[in-house]
């Protein structure tokens, strides 16, 4: 069977006459599967489909661009040609080295079996950035975090180094929000999760990083014990644990332990999490979370009992990542209402497949939104065109479509307390929270609109109660002066017949 879907290397007058849905330069059948070869300098690759019928046009799928060319490639079209721009609203934006792994249409998301476990991590984070209980966690949320953003540009794009994708997540950030992207401090505990998971889901036997090996051998293991449904998987969890964490020898015994035993256990480890921090003893540290984290989903008698990472979170973070992390990892049912409901719907985002045969879903590439963002410009974001007034959704990579908050122009972001509240104690780490977290973001964004309302609200409630006010006062004065002419009345004497 031919296939549909035409290649052409184009030079830049042949790009244009595609884009505008002619045919031109000398296409060949892409078929899928087989390699591509490397782009000559100065052209652009198109992947095109051939249209049902000889009158339709073609429309261009895919664009394939050296890096070093895309910013005169974007620039181009929103100079000459600003009809069509931005570019990547309407056809994906890959690199010759992303299309050369490329081999069909509809490219599968693939975390190796730990779905489950990334989609309680994705769903940790929001947590801890929202500081609202998992009822009142909405699925914007998730789908703004950083977990999110590496869980599934490592699904799409196995390859892509984790530093990477932080790095174009902060750079998505700093175009709608001067200041950090993330609270640093946050993302230093999530670190070493992120990395423990992408490496116990590569082909790699060895993982990348030395100081990680024990966990990504834990997270290997444990997967293993429990699709083979080994009662004794902490048995199996303390052989990998005890080169870093020697305590790890008592899981042997979790088994016999009651619920009282096991939540002291739990508090000797955030001792032990004390030590190990004024130490500095940053191998130790994780280990010890990581094993805080697992005690903490089977403390109620072998059930999960997250409310002890809750308890702990405003100081130690890492455990309720790690608890949901080890909850999930060889679960492969992730269509349960989980999290309330919140696990299905963030797998669900994370597992879509990556259809290039289709427009897509982002406001544009991370990639060419660089290139049209005017900084000298009252609305630097002009040329992008966005439709949306509060969000913005970007490609940080083809497929990994993450939501942004948009400030206005104009409007400041408020000034912020130095201490904020989380789990009910004060904590300088979320200090720079407002950019942390959407949820406060959106509502930052539309405090300015608010305010105004709100002021009129109030004032309008004022001349309400004082209009009362005034009413009631006169009712009063009447009332005070009817007293003397009824003191005038004459009166029966009571012994009068």
């Amino acid at each position: 069977m031919k296939s549909d879907f035409f290649y052409t290397e184009a030079s830049e007058a042949e790009l244009n006459e595609l884009v505008m849905g002619r045919r031109a330069g000398r296409p060949m059948r892409w078929i899928e599967g087989t390699r591509n070869r490397p782009l000559p300098t100065g052209y652009t690759g198109v992947v095109w489909r051939e249209p049902s019928k000889r009158d339709e046009p073609v429309r261009p799928l895919v664009l394939v661009s050296r890096e070093e060319d895309q910013r005169r490639l974007c620039g181009r079209f929103a100079q000459l040609r600003s009809d069509l721009s931005p570019l990547t609203v309407w056809c994906h934006l890959l690199t010759p080295e992303r299309f050369e792994i490329v081999d069909t249409v509809a490219r599968d998301a693939d975390l190796g079996g730990y779905e489950a476990a990334w989609t309680g991590l994705v769903i940790a984070e929001a947590l801890l950035l929202a500081e609202r209980s998992i009822a009142k966690l909405r699925i914007a949320s998730c789908l703004a975090t950083q977990s999110y953003a590496i869980a599934r540009s490592r699904a799409l794009w196995p390859r892509t180094p984790l530093a990477e994708i932080v790095n174009r997540f902060d750079a998505a950030q700093r175009l709608f929000r001067a200041g950090e992207a993330r609270n640093s401090k946050l993302r230093t505990v999530l670190e070493p999760i992120w990395g423990s998971l992408a490496d116990a889901a590569s082909s790699d036997l060895i993982p990348n990083r030395v100081e990680l090996r024990p966990l990504v051998e834990s997270l290997r293991r444990l997967r293993d014990a429990r699709q083979a449904r080994d009662e004794n998987e902490a048995l199996v969890l303390s052989k990998s644990l005890r080169q870093v964490v020697p305590e790890a020898e008592a899981f042997t015994k979790l088994s016999e332990w009651t619920p009282e035993q096991r939540v002291q256990e739990f508090d000797k480890l955030l001792h032990g999490l004390d030590n190990a921090s004024r130490d500095q003893n940053a191998q130790r540290r994780i280990g010890l979370a990581f094993r805080a984290g697992y005690l903490a989903t089977v403390a109620a008698g072998g059930a999960a009992s997250l409310s002890l990472a809750e308890a702990v979170a405003d100081r130690w973070p890492d455990i309720t990542g790690w608890a949901c992390v080890l909850g999930g990892v060889g679960e492969r049912v992730i269509w349960t209402s989980s999290f309330d409901g919140l696990g299905r719907l963030v797998a669900r985002e994370l597992l879509r497949p990556l259809r290039l045969d289709e427009s897509p879903t982002a406001d544009f590439a991370l990639d060419e939104a660089q290139v049209l963002v005017d900084s000298q410009l009252s609305d630097p974001l002009v040329h992008l065109r966005l439709k949306q007034s509060r969000a913005a959704t970007v490609a940080l990579l083809p497929g990994v479509n993450v939501a942004f908050p948009i400030m206005e122009p104009g409007i400041q972001e408020p000034a912020r307390s130095d201490v904020v509240r989380y789990g009910g104690q004060a904590d300088q780490r979320f200090a720079s929270r407002g950019s942390a977290d959407p949820i406060a973001v959106f509502a930052d964004a539309l405090w300015p609109y608010l305010r105004a309302r709100l002021e009129r609200s109030l004032r309008n409630r004022e001349l309400s109660n004082q209009s009362y006010r005034n009413r009631d006062k006169a009712a009063s004065d009447r009332n005070r002066a009817k007293v003397p002419s009824q003191s005038g009345l004459p009166l029966r004497d009571p012994d009068e017949p």
